[in-house]
């Protein structure tokens, strides 16, 4: 019995039932939205930038100041192509193909056991976090991220390419793009194709007439309170609980978020940017060690990818739920290199999904009304993203104590491989 189950769960048949099963599923479980010509979540305001755009002229990043970079608007403006009636129908299209495109990518066309395993994650991981993963910008760079991880080694410049666009749609791929600048023996061509890439964004922006608001997303950032699901926000949470009178959840209407604030709160607020920067820089630094001390490059380049993207988690004082896709397309691809070692954060990985998802959207009101138990599912989750960033870390400085021989680079063309070279 156990082997008929293993033989099924390694069917690349019934992987790709599944993958387009799921997303049926999804398109059917959204058609009365869809009909309505209404949206969820996140896509209300994307459709309004559009339309506002499409209107009056008047697109954010360009001329006004904007949340997130200006490349975040390809996406949403494709979506609104045919009209806001049918923005949720081409949004979950764009998704759609991006997130097939992705396990096709992963699985290959000679896939291995490593690879279909770490697939049926990826698709676990998918399913958990769709609120975020189908309605939210991180569908878009998700699926991307793992596209570019996989196809680094054969494609350098591609890789460049994707790694560098998906940043000027949120700024966190950007601590990928250091790790491969860090470990890569590719890395020249990589850094070339990121700075070829970054510069026809910056000429096309300015010649769009979006100089002064080139970077508006850097400042709006740095001007953020306590988002009440950050990891640094949790005794802030619970003292808004155990004294309200000193401690207060509120929405701010700017942003569209719920934050905390206290004794404390503001001087925290403003250390986490430089002690973010900090950490970053500490864990490139150990990058560099394990480099130069010969661990493998694949393995330097994920395990220092994942220091890095928990980092900018950890020490973040916004703590969006969607922030948990940010970690997923890495640990999917270490999965496919060597299961045993990315076991642990895979593991994880899982829980930290599931407590996200049941936090938001399911707790979330409960959670800003002061449901201890809402917070209680939100502290533990908080904890296990600082365990992710030290298993991380300690794996980093492990790689650079020993000399290691670079053995495990691994090619389509070699029988049995895990997946092809992403060093």
């Amino acid at each position: 019995m156990t082997n008929v189950r293993m033989e099924r769960l390694l069917s690349k048949r019934n992987l790709w039932a599944s993958i387009i099963g799921l997303h049926v599923i999804i398109f059917l479980s959204f058609i009365p939205t869809m009909v309505a010509g209404e949206v969820q979540g996140d896509l209300g305001v994307y459709r309004h930038w559009v339309t506002v755009g499409f209107s009056f002229g008047q697109w954010p990043g360009i001329d006004t100041v904007w949340v997130y970079p200006q490349v975040a608007l390809i996406p949403m403006v494709l979506a609104g192509l045919a009209g806001s009636k049918f923005y949720m129908l081409l949004w979950l299209c764009m998704i759609t193909a991006l997130n097939i495109t992705s396990f096709a990518v992963l699985i290959g066309r000679r896939s291995s056991a490593s690879r279909i395993r770490a697939a049926w994650w990826w698709l676990a991981i998918v399913f958990i976090l769709s609120p975020v993963e189908l309605l939210r910008l991180e569908g878009v760079t998700a699926p991307l991220v793992v596209i570019a991880l996989v196809v680094l080694s054969r494609q350098p410049a591609v890789s460049g390419v994707i790694l560098t666009l998906v940043t000027w749609v949120k700024v966190w791929p950007v601590a990928i793009l250091f790790a491969v600048v860090s470990t890569s023996r590719k890395w020249l061509t990589v850094l070339w194709s990121a700075v070829a890439t970054t510069t026809v964004v910056i000429a096309t922006l300015l010649m769009l007439g979006g100089g002064a608001n080139l970077f508006g997303f850097i400042t709006t950032q740095s001007t953020r309170s306590l988002q009440i699901e950050a990891p640094v926000a949790t005794p802030w949470m619970w003292m808004s609980i155990a004294s309200p009178r000193d401690y207060h959840r509120y929405n701010d209407a700017n942003l569209l978020t719920w934050v905390v604030d206290g004794p404390g709160s503001g001087i925290v607020s403003k250390l986490m940017t430089p002690l973010m920067a900090l950490a970053i820089v500490g864990i490139i630094i150990l990058l560099f060690r394990a480099r130069k001390r010969g661990a493998a490059p694949q393995d330097a380049l994920l395990t220092g990818s994942l220091a890095l993207v928990s980092a900018m988690i950890v020490f973040n004082k916004v703590g969006s739920p969607q922030y948990m896709l940010w970690l997923a397309p890495i640990v999917v691809v270490g999965l496919a290199i060597d299961r045993g070692k990315w076991l642990v954060p895979a593991n994880l990985m899982m829980v930290i999904s599931i407590a996200t998802t049941l936090i938001c959207p399911i707790f979330y009101m409960p959670l800003v009304h002061g449901s201890r138990s809402a917070l209680m599912l939100l502290s533990v989750r908080n904890v296990l993203l600082v365990v992710l960033l030290g298993w991380a870390i300690s794996r980093l400085v492990s790689l650079g104590n020993k000399t290691r021989v670079s053995n495990e680079i691994l090619s389509d063309a070699r029988p049995q491989p895990a997946m092809a070279e992403v060093s």
